[in-house]
C-alpha cells in the first residue's frame, strides 16, 4: 500500500504587492496564450513544408538542406545514445563505479509560471 500526502504553506503577502503581481501576471496569461497560437501555427507551416517536398518528391533535398531567399531548411532525423544501466550491470559494469561517474552538477536557475489550468508539467520557458 502507498499513501501519497501533500503538504500546503499558506503565505501572507501585502495587498500592494498582489495588486502589481496580478497585473503582470494577467499580461503573462496573454504573452503565453499567444505564443502558445505562434507555436502551433509555426507547427503547422512546419508539416506544410515538409509534405510540399515529399509530394514533389525531393525529401533528400531537404534532409541535406536547402537555401530558399534566405530561409535554411533542413530536416533532421537524429539518432541519440541512451545509457541502459540495467545492460551496464549485466555485461559486468559495477553500480558503484556507475554512481561514481555521475557527479550532481548544478544547473541554470529558473522562474516557473503556470497560467490557471495548465498542468504542473507543463514548461513555460523554453
Amino acid at each position: 500500500m502507498t499513501l501519497t500526502t501533500t503538504q500546503t504553506t499558506e503565505v501572507r503577502i501585502s495587498t500592494a504587492l498582489k495588486s502589481k503581481l496580478m497585473k503582470r501576471l494577467r499580461v503573462y496569461d496573454q504573452l503565453n496564450a499567444q505564443k502558445q497560437a505562434t507555436k502551433a501555427a509555426m507547427d503547422k507551416i512546419k508539416g506544410e513544408v515538409e509534405n510540399l517536398f515529399l509530394d514533389a518528391d525531393e525529401f533528400d533535398a531537404l534532409q541535406n538542406g536547402v537555401k530558399v531567399e534566405g530561409f535554411a531548411l533542413k530536416h533532421v532525423s537524429g539518432t541519440r545514445r541512451k545509457f541502459n544501466r540495467k545492460k551496464f550491470i549485466d555485461l559486468g559494469g559495477s553500480v558503484e563505479i556507475y554512481d561514481m561517474a555521475r557527479p550532481h552538477v548544478p544547473t541554470k536557475a529558473f522562474m516557473s509560471i503556470r497560467v490557471p489550468g495548465e498542468p504542473e508539467e507543463a514548461d513555460n520557458d523554453e
